[in-house]
């Protein structure tokens, strides 16, 4: 069963579901020159532990980590434009991400049912939190959104339980349906 992978320098993309279901899967390096993560790429590998995103990575495609249950923590580069809708979805583990500055929308889903996120920074170019983008992130004590961003979609942080504190950007101007319902610890907004 595969357990680890190295990529060479070579690869520049990695299409959809290349190494979806590998279940034994627990680290992964990626060649300096990978630019581009498919669909759906590394879905399903529960036992994944270890990925570092090289500051070649443009595109992180839909679903890419969707139930990696096992990853605790992940980094986006500057260098990352395109995170996919699901990208991050059930990684159930999942306690800190770090988001680029190059990235400009958190999709659907993007984050929802990662129970165990606690610490997320946010890009400063991020214009868009789409719909569900948080939802059910139940251990996520605070957020800072950037003034860049306009957008709070639908439920985006719904059901953030543990969530006492969010600081809004200026330039929000847009909240949407139920953003924050269910935040029963919400004690300030900024």
């Amino acid at each position: 069963r595969l357990k680890s992978i190295t990529l060479p320098n070579s690869i520049t993309e990695i299409g959809e579901s290349a190494f979806a279901q590998c279940s034994a899967l627990r680290s992964v390096t990626l060649g300096n020159k990978v630019e581009t993560l498919g669909n759906s790429i590394f879905y399903g590998c529960t036992d994944l532990t270890e990925i570092s995103i090289p500051v070649s990575v443009i595109s992180i495609g839909n679903s890419a980590f969707r139930d990696c249950k096992s990853l605790e923590s992940i980094s986006i580069p500057d260098s990352t434009t395109e995170l996919g809708e699901r990208a991050f979805y059930c990684c159930d583990a999942l306690k800190e991400i770090a988001i680029g500055n190059a990235v400009s929308s958190i999709k659907y889903d993007t984050f929802s049912e990662c129970k165990l996120l606690s610490s997320v920074i946010i890009g400063d170019e991020v214009t868009e939190i789409g719909n569900y983008a948080f939802n059910n992130c139940q251990v996520l004590e605070s957020i800072s959104i950037p003034d860049k961003c306009t957008t709070i979609g639908k439920n985006a942080f719904n059901n953030c339980k543990a969530m006492t504190n969010i600081t809004i950007g200026s330039g929000v101007s847009k909240i949407g349906n139920g953003a924050f319902i269910n935040c029963t610890a919400l004690t300030s907004i900024n």
